[in-house]
C-alpha cells in the first residue's frame, strides 16, 4: 500500500504518481465491451456537436455563458459541481455562473458544501460587513480545498454586490462536520431560559469544546473517542433540540434550532467514525454513507424555503440522477433526494475533463489514516483520465478545449450511447492512484446523470490561499 509522505518535494510526488499510474493502467480492465462503446460513439458525437456551447478560455465571455444562463433561469435550484475539489476550471466556471445568477437574474440565496457556522460567517461578512475577509475565508471553517483565489473572489464580489446595490445575497451553509460551533450557539440561545439543563449540556460536551478551542478536527476527537461513545454524545443532542423547541417565539430561535439539529447531524452522520479503530469504508452500509446527504438535502430545503438558490458543491452530491438498483440499496446522493423532491425544479451542472494537474491529498488502501491526513498539505497532482474507456478521452475527440452541453434534449441514438459504461473522473479531497478509473464496477453510464455537462480538455490545480 503506497501512503503520501507530506515530506516529498513536489517533484518526486509527480514521478511516483506518474509511475504508480502507468502500472496500475497497463492492467486495466474495460468499462464497458469496446465493440457497444465504437457502435454508439459516431451518433453520440454528431448530436453533441451540434449542440455544443464552446468558450475559448477558463473565464468564459457573457456571450458565451449567455446560452446556460437561458437554460438556468426556470430552475429553481441550480445544483453546480465539480468532479474534483482542487482544479481551477470548475471553480472559475461555476464563480462566474453565480455572478451572473444574481446580477442578471436576481437570485439571492446561494448554498454551499460546507458546516453551518461558515455559512453564518459567510452570510454576516457579505450583508452587514461582519469580521476579517482574509479571516472569514480562512478562519471560520471553510474547508480548505475552498480557501482559493476563486472562491475568495466570489466572496469578495458577493459583497460588493450587496453594497453597490443594497440588495441582499444569503450565504448557507449545509453540511454537519462542526458540531462544537453548533452546539455552543444553541447553548448560548438555551441558557437564558433554561441555565440548569445548559449548564449539564456544557459539562457533557466540555471535552469537544476543549478538542475544538485547540484547533482540532472533528474527526480527531472521534478518534479520541471509544467505540460506544456515540450514544453518549448523540442522545443527549435530540433533548437540547426538544428543549429549544419550547421557544420559538424567542429571539435567535431559528438558527439556534438549526445548530442544534446540525450538531445531532454531526453524531448521526459519523456514528461508526466514534473510537480510535480504523475505517474500512468498503464494509460501511449504503444508508449509512448517505446519512450526510441526506442531512444537507433536509438542511438545504429548510434554509431556503420556497426561494430561488444555487448549490456548490462536489458532482456526487449534487447529481439527481441514481440507478434504481443503487437507491433500493439505500444510496442516495444530496442531489437525488432534491431531485425526488423538487422535480424539474432542480437542474445540475456537472464536469469533466482528459488530463491536468489538481490539489488532492494522496492516500491508498480501504482504511487511510484521516486524521494525520487532515494535518498533511494539500500537494499537487497529476490525473489522466484520456485513455480508450475514458469520458474525457470520447469528448476529447470531439474537436473542442472546452464546452458545455444540455443533455436533456438528447436525441435517441445519443441516449443510447448515454446508456453505455465509461470511466469519469470524480475525486473528492482524497485521491488514491491504486484505484483511480481502473474498477469497471465504478464506471457509470453518462446519461442520466447531471442535466448540464462541462467540459474542459486539461484543467490545472486551485490556487490555495497559503501563506507562511
Amino acid at each position: 500500500m503506497y501512503k503520501y509522505n507530506h515530506r516529498m518535494n513536489a517533484k518526486s510526488v509527480l514521478i511516483l504518481l506518474s509511475l504508480i499510474a502507468n502500472s496500475v493502467l497497463a492492467q486495466r480492465p474495460e468499462p464497458s465491451p469496446l465493440s457497444a462503446r465504437e457502435a454508439a460513439e459516431p451518433g453520440a458525437a454528431s448530436w453533441i456537436k451540434s449542440q455544443l456551447t464552446p468558450f475559448a478560455t477558463d473565464v468564459p465571455t457573457q456571450a458565451e455563458l449567455k446560452p446556460l444562463l437561458s437554460k438556468l433561469a426556470s430552475a429553481r435550484l441550480i445544483g453546480l459541481g465539480e468532479s474534483t475539489h482542487g482544479d481551477h476550471q470548475s471553480q472559475v466556471f461555476k464563480s462566474h455562473v453565480i455572478r451572473r445568477l444574481i446580477a442578471d437574474q436576481g437570485l439571492d440565496q446561494v448554498v454551499f458544501e460546507i458546516n453551518r457556522s461558515a455559512g453564518q460567517a459567510l452570510d454576516d461578512f457579505v450583508n452587514q460587513g461582519k469580521g476579517d475577509f482574509a479571516d472569514v475565508i480562512r478562519n471560520q471553517g471553510v474547508f480548505k480545498i475552498w480557501q482559493t483565489d476563486d472562491f475568495a473572489s466570489l466572496i469578495g464580489w458577493i459583497r460588493g454586490y450587496v453594497v453597490q446595490t443594497g440588495k441582499k445575497v444569503h450565504i448557507y451553509g449545509v453540511d454537519c462536520q462542526l458540531p462544537a460551533k453548533d452546539l455552543k450557539v444553541a447553548l448560548d440561545f438555551l441558557k437564558r431560559k433554561d441555565r440548569r439543563a445548559t449548564d449539564q449540556f456544557t459539562k457533557l460536551y466540555a471535552p469537544l469544546f476543549e478538542s475544538d478551542k485547540q484547533g482540532k478536527t472533528y474527526l480527531a476527537w472521534l478518534k479520541s473517542c471509544g467505540k460506544d461513545d456515540y450514544a453518549k454524545f448523540a442522545e443527549p443532542a435530540k433533548s437540547i433540540i426538544k428543549r429549544i423547541d419550547d421557544f420559538k417565539k424567542e429571539p435567535g430561535y431559528e438558527e439556534a434550532a438549526y445548530a442544534a439539529t446540525t450538531a445531532w447531524q454531526a453524531f448521526n452522520a459519523f456514528e461508526f467514525s466514534f473510537g480510535p479503530q480504523p475505517e474500512d469504508f468498503s464494509k460501511l452500509k449504503p444508508d449509512y454513507l448517505s446519512r450526510r446527504d441526506r442531512f444537507m438535502a433536509s438542511n438545504l430545503l429548510a434554509r431556503i424555503g420556497t426561494k430561488r438558490a444555487c448549490l456548490w458543491a462536489h458532482d456526487g452530491h449534487v447529481n439527481g440522477e441514481l440507478p434504481g438498483e443503487y437507491t433500493k440499496l439505500g444510496y442516495a446522493s444530496l442531489g437525488w433526494v432534491l431531485k425526488q423532491a423538487m422535480k424539474t425544479d432542480y437542474v445540475t451542472v456537472g464536469f469533466t475533463w482528459s488530463t491536468g494537474v489538481i490539489h488532492a491529498k494522496v492516500s491508498g488502501g480501504n482504511a487511510p489514516d484521516l486524521v494525520n491526513l487532515q494535518k498533511a498539505a494539500i500537494p499537487q497532482v497529476p490525473v489522466n483520465a484520456d485513455r480508450k474507456g475514458d469520458l474525457g478521452e470520447f469528448l476529447g475527440r470531439l474537436g473542442f478545449d472546452n464546452f458545455y452541453i444540455d443533455f436533456r434534449g438528447a436525441d435517441e441514438a445519443t441516449k443510447k450511447w448515454g446508456k453505455i459504461s465509461y470511466y469519469r473522473p470524480s475525486l473528492g479531497w482524497l485521491f488514491d492512484p491504486t484505484k483511480f478509473l481502473t474498477d469497471p464496477e465504478e464506471a457509470s453510464p453518462t446519461l442520466p446523470s447531471h442535466d448540464i455537462l462541462v467540459y474542459t480538455r486539461r484543467i490545472s490545480p486551485s490556487t490555495l490561499w497559503v501563506f507562511p
